[in-house]
This record gives structure tokens, sequence and C-alpha cells, in this order.
């Protein structure tokens, strides 16, 4: 997946609840027509740091419990409402290293 899908799929997202080591996101389902949809990546095993993922689709939400101690609560805030988009670039690069995966 290209950054620039990556940074557009936020327009699908909404932040409901957020503390840190626990971040819940209500999906729009017109996500799944999105070009670069089909390839957001996928993992057998879960990132360093991030401890669960649900996915809830009767209520479209995403809850992701994540470690605060790796990922920083603030880089995820401000990566979901940014519209720097090389600040955005620059924060997804930290999480990339932070979680070691490469998803863009």
């Amino acid at each position: 997946m290209d950054f620039d899908s990556l940074f557009k799929a936020r327009d699908y997202l909404r932040v409901t609840s957020h503390t840190p080591g626990d971040l819940r996101i209500k999906v729009n389902p017109a996500i799944l027509s999105t070009p670069g949809f089909s390839q957001m990546p996928k993992f057998d095993t879960l990132p360093n740091g991030i401890d669960d993922v649900k996915v809830n689709i009767f209520t479209q939400t995403l809850t992701v419990r994540y470690q605060p101690e790796v990922i920083a609560p603030e880089l995820l805030d401000e990566l979901l409402v940014t519209t720097d988009a090389a600040r955005g670039r620059v924060i997804v690069d930290d999480l990339q290293q932070r979680l070691g995966v490469t998803i863009c």
C-alpha cells in the first residue's frame, strides 16, 4: 500500500474514544470501495506494541489495544488529524520503526 492511499483512508475513520493504550475508531463502510483498500497490510501476528485488535461489524468499530510506552498516544492522535502529508509521512515512518513492520 502506498502512503497516499493510507493517508486518504483517514477520511473514512473517526476516533470515538482514545485513552493511552486503548483506541476506538468508527469506520465508514465506504472505505471498502476505495482504491488501495484491498492492499491494506495483513499480519499473521500482531506487530510489536499492539496487544489486541477487534473489529465489530455491527457497530462498524475497530478497537486497538496497544502499549503506550511503545506507541506514543500523542503520535496516533496527530496522525489521525494532521492535514500536513509530510508530517503524516514522518509519523508513519516512526510508527513503522516502533512496530517493526512495513506498511507503505
